[in-house]
């Protein structure tokens, strides 16, 4: 009886001393719990920020575009000058960055307007000087560092571009009865930023799909955020959008899975050996879309136009875990 006695004192001062070593720790890790919470908020919240600045300052659409032709190029084996993205960025740049002061001169009081709308309605001078640095340096580096098939191809690229911006913006909302401007945009983004990959490389029929699956991303991209806009700040009434939009954009999640299965079914295939990386940026940019189309009625039409850009930087993952 005595050892058990004991035994059970035993037991009972090692209990009471590890309840007396936990107790102390619980606020300490609690603490420290509460730190690491904070630290991600706010790496969140900066990025967050620094994407919103991007966004305002049009830098989001020529980051994207880069990051796409420098994933197609690792994908097919070709090398580009570092010249070549730099003057894709440029070019993206400058197109966004016309295509928003001329959208700042339309009448702003007819409907809510999204927030890159209203800055540029209000800092548009202060783009000017900006614009025309930009054109300047641009046009040395093509002409100076470009190949004459690139610089023709060029040229020949900006002037159907400067013929888009004239019909949206000569004949307003009567031009998206016409055509979907949105498919237009993908055509010509697509069109902009694979074509120094193009000319060094013969596209066979086995990358038919991998082009459309990326055009058709960024299609979902463009329609997304029209489709959103209309819906949320324009109360499904004013500057209807073409009906593909529309219809697409009520089934954006339906389109997203869609195209996200098809991309990842042909990344596991055999028949696109080269373009695996690039069929699995567009099956996880197309999910994310597809999800985002599930949920954007929940957020703020900012943040949607936003997340729909984050969606296309899937290729950054790709190309920082290959190298």
């Amino acid at each position: 009886m005595e050892r058990i006695d004991t035994a059970k004192k035993t037991v009972e001062r090692r209990e009471s001393a590890a309840i007396e070593w936990d107790a102390p720790s619980l606020p300490h890790r609690e603490a420290r719990i509460e730190n690491r919470v904070s630290v991600a908020v706010f790496f969140l919240e900066f990025a967050k920020q620094c994407w919103s600045g991007l966004h305002l300052l049009s830098l989001d659409a020529p980051l994207v575009a880069i990051l796409w032709q420098l994933l197609f190029a690792k994908a097919l084996h070709v090398h580009l000058s570092p010249v070549v993205p730099v003057v894709l960025g440029s070019v993206i740049w400058l197109i966004y960055v016309a295509d928003r002061i001329l959208d700042s001169y339309q009448p702003g009081d007819v409907a809510p307007e999204a927030l890159r709308h209203q800055f540029y309605r209000r800092y548009r001078v202060a783009f000017v000087p900006a614009f025309l640095a930009v054109l300047l340096a641009t046009s040395w580096m093509a002409f100076a560092d470009l190949g004459l098939q690139m610089r023709r191809d060029g040229i020949l690229l900006a002037a159907v571009v400067g013929g888009y911006l004239a019909v949206v913006h000569l004949a307003g909302s009567r031009a998206c009865q016409w055509f979907p401007k949105e498919m237009a945009v993908a055509i010509l983004f697509a069109a902009g930023t694979l074509m120094p990959v193009r000319i060094q490389v013969q596209l066979r029929v086995r990358f038919l799909l991998p082009l459309l699956l990326f055009l058709a991303v960024l299609w979902m991209n463009t329609l997304f955020i029209e489709y959103s806009e209309w819906v949320k700040l324009r109360g499904s009434s004013l500057d209807r959008p073409h009906e593909s939009t529309v219809l697409l954009g009520r089934h954006l999640m339906a389109f997203g899975a869609t195209i996200g299965i098809l991309a990842l079914c042909a990344m596991a295939s055999q028949w696109f050996p080269l373009s695996r990386p690039i069929l699995l940026a567009e099956g996880l940019s197309a999910i994310a879309l597809g999800v985002l189309g599930w949920r954007w009625r929940r957020i703020s039409p900012y943040t949607v136009r936003v997340s729909a850009d984050l969606a296309l930087l899937t290729p950054l993952l790709l190309l920082l875990s290959q190298r």
